[in-house]
C-alpha cells in the first residue's frame, strides 16, 4: 500500500483521468477515447500497478499514448510534454478550427449546419448522437465555432 499523497498526486490524478475518458460516456471527450474502443489493460485498472509501470508523473508532463489509436498500456504510454504529444497526435480530428480540442471534421461540421432545419429537437438529437453538449451543436450550426468550416 502507498502512502495517502499518492492519491491526491499528479500520477493518481493522471490515472483516475484516464480511466473517466475511457468509462464515462457523458464527458465531453468520450467519443475520442472509450467511443473509439480505446481501453485500459486490465493490470492498469489498480492505481498500483500503473505507478509501477510509469513511475511517478514528471513536472510539466502529463500521460500520452504513443500511438494514438492504440490502448492504455505500458508499452504504448509515457509521460510527455505538450510539444511531445502534439507531434504523436490523430491527424484530421482537430480539422475545422486551429483548435486542438475540436472533435469534429469538417465533413461533420458541414453535414450537421446542411441538415439543421432550424428546430430544437434537431441539436438535441445530434447532440446526443456526438456525446457533446447541446451548447456545442448550437454553436455550430449559429456559426460561432468551426468558422473556418465553408458549407458545400
Amino acid at each position: 500500500m502507498y502512502p495517502k499523497r499518492y492519491y491526491q498526486s499528479p500520477t493518481y490524478k493522471s490515472w483516475a483521468a484516464m480511466l473517466t475518458r475511457i468509462r464515462n460516456p457523458n464527458r465531453e471527450d468520450w467519443p475520442l477515447y472509450g467511443g473509439r474502443g480505446i481501453k485500459v489493460c486490465k493490470r492498469w485498472l489498480k492505481f498500483e500497478n500503473f505507478l509501477k509501470d510509469m513511475g511517478v508523473r514528471p513536472e510539466g508532463k502529463t500521460l500520452d499514448r504513443r500511438n494514438s489509436n492504440g490502448h492504455y498500456t505500458p508499452k504504448n504510454c509515457r509521460w510527455a510534454t505538450a510539444s511531445e504529444q502534439m507531434k504523436g497526435r490523430r491527424t484530421g480530428w482537430n480539422t475545422g478550427e486551429k483548435n486542438h480540442w475540436a472533435k469534429f471534421t469538417n465533413v461533420q461540421v458541414q453535414k450537421i449546419r446542411k441538415n439543421w432545419n432550424h428546430t430544437y429537437a434537431y441539436i438535441d438529437k445530434i447532440a446526443k448522437q456526438y456525446v457533446v453538449s447541446f451548447g456545442c451543436i448550437c454553436k455550430i450550426v449559429y456559426n460561432e465555432t468551426y468558422s473556418l468550416v465553408k458549407q458545400n
